[in-house]
């Protein structure tokens, strides 16, 4: 009797064997790159594979081009955090740096192919005081003047759609309260163009819930920080990148097949 129940035990132990390897080799198999095939102006079919596209799934090649070129970057930053200094000393506000600023470039494409783009994260410059509450709304005004030299558009702050941010009992816990005009933290958001500045108010002291906010050791509790970024195309790429993303310019990317 037992011989009969031991073949289809080691039988289906080599059947289970044979789906694993099968799932693992589906889960390791990266999916084809798409293609689009479209016809030219002058009647001529073309297809293109987006494993050759020289930009990113997510990114407007149209905007890297747009953006300063690598070696404008520090320049254009220098000049837009001495503009915003400036004006926010108005509240007394010394700003220092914090963290690390640097390049990185894309390593992928999004359809298993490789991008040229690169991104610049800018050091955080940091202010350990916070202007008094009544006044954030002219400290977000007053960035957003200087953004609007520089061609960045405005802000985007996260309590202009509270909703967005999740549902009324994450904004408690996190917040302290539903209503923005009680949130002891701002932040937003501004960008145009492959560039973008991030900009935070923060004051412990004015949250709204029980106890206290998740504390922040390089920060300390009262502090106000902005950072800048940019997407662009390598210098001495530039020429290539427009070359290869010719094929590309009149289509709307499909959805990433890889997640570089």
């Amino acid at each position: 009797m037992p011989s009969e129940f031991r073949t289809p035990l080691i039988v289906g132990g080599a059947v289970i064997g044979v789906c694993a390897i099968v799932a693992a080799a589906a889960v390791l198999t990266p999916e084809p790159a798409p293609t689009t095939t479209y016809e030219t102006a002058e009647g001529e079919s073309v297809t293109v594979s987006w494993e050759d596209y020289p930009a990113h799934a997510y990114t407007e090649p149209l905007d890297a081009l747009a953006a300063p070129g690598e070696g404008e970057v520090d320049e254009r930053w220098a000049s837009l955090r001495g503009d915003i200094e400036e004006r926010l000393g108005a509240w007394g506000l010394a700003f220092a740096p914090e963290l690390d600023e640097g390049w990185y470039p894309q390593t992928g494409n999004g359809y298993g192919g490789d991008s040229r783009l690169i991104t610049y994260n800018s050091e955080e410059r940091l202010a350990k005081e916070a202007p008094p509450r009544e006044d954030w709304p002219e400290v977000v005004s007053v960035v957003d003047e200087v953004l609007a030299e520089y061609g960045l558009g405005s802000l985007a702050m996260d309590h202009d759609d509270p909703a967005s941010l999740g549902p009324d009992a994450w904004l408690l816990e996190r917040f302290g309260s539903t209503d923005p005009d009680e949130w002891f933290t701002w932040g937003g958001t501004a960008g145009m163009h492959g560039e973008w500045l991030s900009l935070i108010i923060n004051d412990d002291d004015l949250f709204a819930g029980d106890g206290e906010p998740d504390g922040d050791d390089l920060r300390g509790e009262q502090w106000v920080s902005f950072s800048y970024g940019a997407t662009t195309v390598p210098d001495d790429e530039r020429a290539a990148f427009e070359r290869e993303i010719e094929p590309f310019r009149r289509l709307a990317p499909p959805e990433a097949t890889t997640s570089d």
